[in-house]
Formats: structure tokens, sequence, C-alpha cells
């Protein structure tokens, strides 16, 4: 999952939480539980697999049921929203341009449709 979301933003996200009034249900408040609910909402949404799969997937470290896990997710992901806002700075049209500008590009790319 580091792949995709560096170590550093992760545990910036989770001591976000760790301040922020998050109602999260059937898990110990204290770093771990939390810690275990953030990675498990953010695997989710960023690899697309259903709760019942990840469940499967994780069973030997985080055993809780779809309902609750759904719920904490649905609090997490509303809290980190928050975070996003505070913390990713999108750029305007114009800078986005000017980033793929800068970009290598790739010699004797053929055609490619996308």
């Amino acid at each position: 999952m580091h792949k995709k979301v560096q170590l550093e933003i992760v545990k910036d996200m989770i001591e976000f939480l760790q301040k922020a009034e998050l109602t999260i249900w059937g898990i110990e408040h204290n770093n771990e539980g939390l810690r275990k609910a953030v990675y498990y909402t953010l695997y989710k949404d960023l690899y697309g697999i259903g709760y019942s799969a990840l469940r499967k997937m994780v069973s030997s470290w985080y055993t809780p049921g779809n309902t609750l896990v759904q719920h904490n997710a649905k609090e997490i992901r509303r809290f980190l929203f928050v975070w996003a806002k505070e913390n990713i700075q999108l750029g305007t049209v114009q800078d986005w341009k000017d980033a793929a500008e800068q970009v290598k590009k790739i010699p004797n790319l053929p055609p490619v449709n996308l």
C-alpha cells in the first residue's frame, strides 16, 4: 500500500484522526485500533476491493463485521476529507499543463489508444 500512499502521509493522517472527534465503533480507542481501521479503509479504497473480500484477507489481524467496518470507514473518510483539504494542493489547470510539459517523453513511442 505504501507504493500508493507514502508511510509518512499515512502517519500524518492517523495523527490527525487521533485529535479528531471520530465516532469509531467496536475497536479499542487507542493508536493501534485506529491504525488498523485506517489501513483497512485506505486499502479498500485504493484497491477497490469489497468489504467481504478484504475481511477475508485481513482476518488474522482485523476481525470486525461488515456493518462495523462500513461505519468506521465512513467516519474515517469524513475526517480525512478535512485533512485532505488542509494538506493537499491540487493546483490550477495551468499548473497541471506546466507540469505535464516537464515530463520526459518516451522516444519512439507508437500511437496508443487509451
